[in-house]
């Protein structure tokens, strides 16, 4: 898989690393082809009144995900549904808007990492869930912080 297009935000450099090697595991876990979307995180939201932490669009081929004030496990898992709307995309499933509560919005909530809560996935590391993820990465407590509260 080649690398994506990756265009990080301020606070999320540190982890840029540790972001692409998930990347490429939500890749590998869930068979997603083709090459990845182009990727933009941002600490600012577009507007104020903005209440997405993530999307995607198709005909670019880019996602954005928000960064500001949030754990990594948060960022990761609005980056693996994201993932799930690229999947869909290559499957030929998105024809134009998802709002939420549509069947394509449900699926990538239900697939995947989308729809694990942080307290749920410290409990699936626990449990040996995220354990390859973890020893590639380094991920370690997938629930820290990214800002100083």
């Amino acid at each position: 898989m080649k690398s994506a297009d990756f265009i990080p935000s301020g606070k999320i450099r540190p982890h840029e690393q540790r972001v692409k090697d998930f990347i490429r595991w939500v890749y590998d876990r869930e068979h997603i082809k083709g090459e990845p979307p182009r990727i933009i995180f941002s600490d600012q939201k577009e507007s104020d009144d903005m209440h997405h932490t993530g999307w995607y669009n198709h005909h670019e081929h880019t996602m954005y995900v928000y960064t500001g004030n949030r754990n990594l496990i948060d960022i990761l898992r609005t980056v693996a549904h994201e993932l799930r709307h690229v999947k869909q995309g290559g499957q030929g499933r998105i024809h134009g808007h998802s709002p939420p509560g549509s069947k394509l919005e449900r699926d990538a909530d239900a697939e995947g990492l989308a729809g694990i809560s942080a307290s749920k996935a410290r409990a699936a590391a626990k449990a040996g869930n995220f354990e390859d993820f973890k020893a590639k990465t380094g991920a370690g407590d997938l629930a820290q912080p990214l800002y100083d509260a």
